[in-house]
């Protein structure tokens, strides 16, 4: 969108319209910080991970197409919107700013983007991280099984519990090579003692 409107106000200026070369850059400039930030969220943050999140099921059931697929697809679809965005820049010029951010298109995208993304994040955490209780007690009337009795109660609480402690970790600033070193240490310690597996 940006580039567009830059190339037709160049354009504008190329026929004679009075626009100086200080507003050209000035307005690229100005437009590129917060436009792109949106752009980042939406993007990189949301649907990148979403496309991720279906693909990567794939690839690791074996399938060598699952890889092949994020990466056709996740360029097909930059592309699209590129295209799409470039034209439409072009087509509305300055108005395109104010229709994009005043239309609430951004807040409905990352909204629905976002719901989507929570039940990626739930199907990922069932499926992908293996954690469970496997400490027994032994009784006089038979074994109780700990783990056994946590999914009847909470189905996947162990997963959800660490997904939980991980990001818990990562928002008070802590490194990934650090919540990874500590899920590791609770990891160790947990089936050393027999607790967790």
């Amino acid at each position: 969108v940006i580039e567009e409107i830059n190339r037709l106000v160049e354009e504008q200026k190329s026929l004679g319209e009075p626009i100086p070369g200080e507003f050209i850059t000035s307005l690229k400039t100005s437009l590129m910080g917060p436009l792109a930030g949106i752009g980042d969220t939406v993007w990189a943050g949301l649907i990148k991970p979403i496309i991720l999140s279906v693909t990567l099921g794939w690839a690791m059931q074996g399938y060598v197409w699952g890889a092949w697929a994020y990466g056709i697809g996740v360029t097909l679809l930059d592309f699209a919107v590129t295209y799409f965005m470039f034209m439409r820049g072009y087509q509305l010029g300055m108005d395109s700013i104010d229709r994009f951010l005043e239309s609430g298109f951004v807040k409905k995208i990352t909204t629905f983007l976002g719901i989507v993304g929570l039940f990626c994040l739930g199907a990922m955490i069932v499926k992908y991280v293996s954690i469970g209780a496997v400490l027994e007690i032994e009784m006089k009337t038979g074994t109780l099984n700990l783990g056994e009795i946590m999914n009847k109660i909470f189905p996947c609480f162990l997963p959800l519990v660490t997904t939980l402690f991980a990001y818990w970790l990562q928002v008070k600033g802590k490194k990934i090579t650090t919540v990874l070193i500590v899920l590791f240490v609770i990891g160790f310690i947990g089936g050393a003692v027999g607790l967790l597996g």
